[in-house]
């Protein structure tokens, strides 16, 4: 249900039927993300885009997929909540964008 694959600058996460919210990192912008990738972009910064959305941006590809790997795990600890596999706990339903600087490598 979690299909992850890599392309050269890119790395995307898709979900299968579980429900994943987004929360930009303007704290702006809520987004019932169906897919999630990293582009990097001419100013050297790596931004995370959902659905055609920037949801925020980093200073090194290293912390960007740093921040996929955290947001892999909420998806599998979600889908686990919604098979019964674990304790359902609402506030997993929405990753909140971090900081750069709260990004720690």
């Amino acid at each position: 249900l979690v299909h992850i694959f890599n392309k050269k600058n890119s790395r995307s996460i898709q979900r299968g039927e579980q429900i994943m919210w987004i929360r930009s990192q303007d704290r702006a912008k809520l987004i019932d993300a169906n897919e999630i990738h990293i582009e990097l972009w001419a100013d050297e910064r790596s931004y995370v885009i959902s659905d055609n959305i920037v949801v925020a941006s980093y200073s090194s590809e290293e912390k960007a997929l740093k921040l996929m790997d955290m947001i892999e795990d909420t998806i599998l600890k979600c889908e686990a909540m919604r098979t019964g596999y674990a304790e359902y706990d609402f506030g997993a339903f929405v990753f909140d964008m971090p900081d750069d600087k709260d990004v720690e490598l």
